[in-house]
């Protein structure tokens, strides 16, 4: 696989792991210090990037499920850091009811490679507009 396929590979692995509601293998994708930002604010540091997924599931319906769909993204790979832009679309719903579109927005990721292994330093989800659909977070300020 080229470095530019596992970048790619990286935005899959987000959207299945937050899918998943996996807050472990979520962490796992980002270095020790890496940073996660989104409307909910920063995370920084693999344990706040953890605690980020978890707290988004605990105040949630347990029969909330959520997938992002990513655009093909623009890569840059320069060596052993890379960066991408790609547009997504991030659908929800509960229990049984219909797929719904929550979010628009554009991810901006930065990566570097460590031990052949490729690891987001910073992943930017930057919404456009306001939330929306039955799944959108519920208990949440910035929402």
């Amino acid at each position: 696989m080229t470095d530019e396929e596992q970048v790619r590979q990286m935005l899959a692995l987000w959207s299945e792991a937050d899918a998943d509601k996996d807050p472990q293998a979520f962490a796992a994708l980002f270095t020790e210090d890496g940073k996660y930002v989104s409307r909910r604010g920063d995370s920084v540091g693999r344990a706040a990037i953890y605690q980020n997924l978890a707290d988004r599931i605990a105040v949630n319906p347990p029969d909330r499920e959520t997938m992002h769909l990513f655009a093909e993204a623009v890569v840059q790979v320069d060596g052993d850091t890379a960066h991408t832009r790609s547009g997504y679309v991030g659908y929800g719903r509960i229990g049984d009811g219909p797929w719904e579109v929550m979010s628009i927005g554009r991810f901006h990721t930065w990566l570097v490679r460590r031990n052949a292994k490729w690891l987001f330093t910073e992943v930017q989800n930057r919404s456009v507009g306001k939330a929306g659909g039955p799944a959108t977070i519920l208990h949440h300020p910035h929402v």
